[in-house]
């Protein structure tokens, strides 16, 4: 089952990656028109990517903060990685050992506060950016092409890494790149992703600075 969800996962991930990635060229070519004083249709102002199509109706119907709420819920059914596992396998354990009930909450209550800190950071970063884009045809199209461009390069990433691990493991293959790949660590290539996400972000936020 762990092979055929690795393989599954890679495959959407490369599908996500190429889709965003016609998205980002699109919108560079948008904003490239912008910086030379063409006119900007309103369709290029448009978020692009298919996940974004996607969700463009119900994040439409988002008008109070408990409306997200059910978002949020929804995304937390499917919330399954090595984290959440890792969890799980570390309460029963210690439940096991004769740990109080008491003390076993502070496992996911400290997870659960990790997961709340690093969102809000996110949302607020998220929401500066997008407020400072607001009244600027040509920032906005620039941060659409920016974080379309972020999802592509970060879902092909992983796919790739992923994709490699499957094809090491089903196939047997023995070639030094596919056993580089199922050799890499998904939490160190998650940890590289956000340091050149909060690059990109710092470099964006330095930029936009009259």
């Amino acid at each position: 089952m762990g092979l055929i969800g690795s393989g599954v996962s890679g495959l959407f991930l490369l599908a996500m990656g190429l889709f965003n990635g016609s998205a980002f060229a699109r919108s560079a070519r948008a904003y490239r028109r912008c910086r030379r004083g063409a006119p900007v249709d309103a369709r290029d102002l448009e978020p692009q990517g298919l996940v974004a199509r996607l969700l463009a109706k119900p994040l439409s119907r988002v008008r109070r903060p408990r409306n997200i709420y059910v978002i949020g819920f929804l995304f937390g059914l499917g919330f399954d990685t090595a984290t959440t596992i890792g969890l799980l396998i570390m309460t029963t354990a210690a439940s096991m050992a004769g740990v109080p009930p008491i003390a076993l909450l502070a496992l996911p209550l400290a997870f659960a506060a990790a997961m709340t800190l690093c969102d809000s950071l996110n949302g607020l970063a998220m929401m500066r950016m997008y407020r400072s884009a607001l009244d600027d045809q040509q920032r906005k199209l620039g941060f659409n092409a920016l974080v379309t461009g972020l999802s592509a390069v970060s879902a092909l990433f992983i796919a790739v890494i992923t994709l490699g691990g499957f094809c090491q493991a089903a196939f047997r293959l023995e070639d030094p790149a596919t056993a580089w790949l199922a050799s890499i660590d998904l939490g160190d290539a998650g940890l590289l992703l956000v340091a050149l996400l909060l690059a990109v972000w710092g470099g964006a936020a330095v930029k936009g600075r009259p």
